[in-house]
């Protein structure tokens, strides 16, 4: 009875790191869908890169390649970047149907998953800026 009583003293007096909620951050917008980054979550590859969160919302679901039958309206991807470089490769994605509920979801195999040079004008180009000072402010 006294360890249960000095246990449950302990888990009071301990005080609980509430874990920050995501922060999603509109970067772009398009015709047909908006992007926006998670500006709370930055993860950190032993080689310096950093993982950053992208969430595309569609105005009209999307049909999943393959399946005219599934289609999904949200897609939450992980992009690695090499800023320095100007390089990034995907690394994960979820896709989400209208009612949110999780339709796929992939992790690549880092070996499957080439790195690409951002090109000049490209959608990539437009989320490197955004991506790259936020890794930038939470490697200090």
């Amino acid at each position: 009875m006294r360890i249960l009583v000095c246990a449950l003293l302990f888990l009071i007096a301990v005080p609980v790191q509430p874990q920050e909620k995501d922060k999603w951050e509109r970067v772009y917008t398009l015709e047909d869908a908006t992007i926006a980054m998670n500006a709370t979550r930055v993860e950190f590859a032993e080689d310096g890169a950093g993982r950053v969160q992208f969430r595309w919302n569609f105005s009209k679901p999307q049909s999943l390649e393959g399946s005219s039958e599934t289609k999904y309206k949200t897609r939450v991807e992980t992009v690695e970047f090499r800023c320095e470089r100007r390089r990034y490769r995907l690394v994960a994605f979820t896709l989400f149907d209208t009612k949110g509920k999780e339709v796929l979801s992939k992790e690549l195999k880092l070996d499957e998953s080439e790195w690409k040079f951002v090109k000049s004008g490209g959608m990539m180009e437009r989320l490197l800026g955004p991506a790259c000072k936020l890794i930038a402010e939470k490697k200090l």
